[in-house]
């Protein structure tokens, strides 16, 4: 797995009642996203991107966007390459092994793929083919172009006609796990895996610093949105993630159905050769026994010790019990059951992220003691470490918190942890340990 780079500046300082306005919005359903919309026409990539709007190759004279969002899409971000990618021979591959005509008229590729909505809602530019476009993020534009084009416009006017607020963490994990996570939304489940489809990996920041960025995070953008720090969007992210899980899994698990969701659980766990036993990575007792994914649990717990650590004992409990009794339907649904509230109440005390001012580089601390409560470290926590921890880095630097001496330090640990993270046929989690034991050295040096 490669290192993720940094982000470029960003203003993370948000004004506590907006944090608390966010925070209130953290748990509701998934019925405003952009797709989720049944009555406004989607206008297509040439109406929102044409050389005249958004698609500019000059920039506007005191525009306070950079008008070129249509050209850095096309040019630099994956998401407009994703309706090609179902030509693919590996698209064509999965299309038949799971019994499909085409990957390019299969709602199941093309609800991820593009922006996939009913004929009646296409406008006469609109086309399936552009991909995962700006419509697919930021709703359709009948919806709020009308606002949108009007002189007084501004972002609160924007939003309240329709435009999806992608700056909210809250909203942007919502619609990009849509995608990017197994959940109960989607439908995505272990038989596209067995497809050959790539296994979906996510973590909110990580993937937000690494896309094109369309916009200036400047002075300007500080005051007409008025962002979350970038500590509460991670933690906001990783929650997300774990309440999509915990519900997802619970609902299938109580199904009664003779399996669960295996799209939930380690692959490593089955697809792993059992010919040397002096390479199997899990003890004997747990052999043959699938782990479900607790990567952003674990993340959650490190959390909760940041803000509620009465709370966090509890959470680690119910996540023990998750590895230690998958065998059991009625302790996996106590602990589910129980994990889903849990989160519920944590996300009520997130706000004390922003109160606190609570460093990145404490929250990595934090996050390194819960990954070494539950031992042994496997490769999906390892992944979800290494990037919680590497934008950590990145946010405290931005903060001004660290030094670029200081930074330079520690992203020389984080090179030594990537190394040792290596990839799924190769991890090693004492080597992986050792590096990580290193960084927490590297941190106690830069406080």
């Amino acid at each position: 797995m490669k290192r993720y780079p940094a982000r470029t500046s960003i203003y993370r300082l948000a004004s506590l009642w907006v944090t608390l306005m966010i925070s209130s919005l953290c748990l509701g359903t998934e019925g405003d996203l952009p797709h989720k919309n049944k009555t406004d026409k989607f206008l297509g990539i040439e109406t929102c991107g044409s050389s005249t709007c958004h698609g500019s190759p000059e920039p506007w004279r005191n525009a306070t966007v950079l008008m070129k969002e249509r050209l850095i899409w096309e040019h630099s971000d994956p998401h407009s390459d994703s309706f090609e990618s179902l030509k693919s021979p590996r698209a064509k591959a999965i299309t038949k092994n799971l019994n499909l005509k085409n990957a390019t008229e299969a709602p199941q590729c093309l609800t991820c793929h593009t922006t996939y909505i009913p004929e009646e809602q296409r406008g006469e530019k609109f086309s399936l083919t552009s991909g995962v476009t700006c419509e697919s993020c930021h709703g359709p534009g009948g919806a709020f172009l009308s606002t949108h084009i009007q002189p007084d416009s501004n972002h609160i006017k924007n939003v309240e006609a329709g435009l999806y607020p992608t700056d909210s963490p809250i909203h942007r994990a919502k619609l990009c796990l849509s995608c990017h996570q197994a959940n109960a939304v989607n439908k995505f489940s272990h038989r596209y895996y067995g497809a050959g489809h790539p296994r979906l990996r996510f973590e909110l920041e990580t993937y937000t610093a690494i896309q094109p960025y369309h916009f200036n995070r400047d002075a300007d953008y500080k005051r007409r949105k008025n962002p979350a720090s970038q500590v509460y969007a991670w933690a906001k992210g990783q929650m997300i993630s774990s309440l999509n899980l915990s519900e997802s899994l619970l609902t299938n698990v109580k199904s009664g159905d003779l399996l669960p969701e295996l799209a939930h659980f380690e692959c490593s766990d089955c697809h792993q050769s059992i010919a040397d036993l002096s390479k199997i990575r899990r003890p004997n007792k747990y052999f043959g026994t699938p782990s479900i994914n607790i990567s952003n649990l674990i993340m959650v717990h490190a959390i909760a010790s940041s803000t509620d650590p009465s709370l966090a004992k509890k959470i680690k409990w119910n996540i023990s019990t998750l590895l230690r009794e998958t065998h059991s339907r009625s302790s996996i649904v106590s602990a589910l059951s129980n994990l889903t509230k849990q989160i519920r109440i944590l996300d009520t005390s997130l706000e004390k992220l922003e109160t606190r001012r609570v460093p990145g580089l404490t929250l990595a601390k934090n996050v390194i003691s819960s990954i070494k409560q539950f031992s042994p470290t496997s490769y999906y926590t390892a992944e979800m470490t290494a990037m919680s921890l590497s934008n950590l880095v990145v946010i405290d630097f931005e903060d001004k918190r660290i030094d670029s001496e200081k930074r330079a330090e520690l992203e020389q640990k984080l090179d030594w942890l990537f190394e040792n993270l290596g990839n799924e046929s190769n991890f090693n989690h004492r080597n992986y340990l050792r590096a990580v034991n290193a960084f927490a050295t590297g941190i106690e040096n830069a406080l």
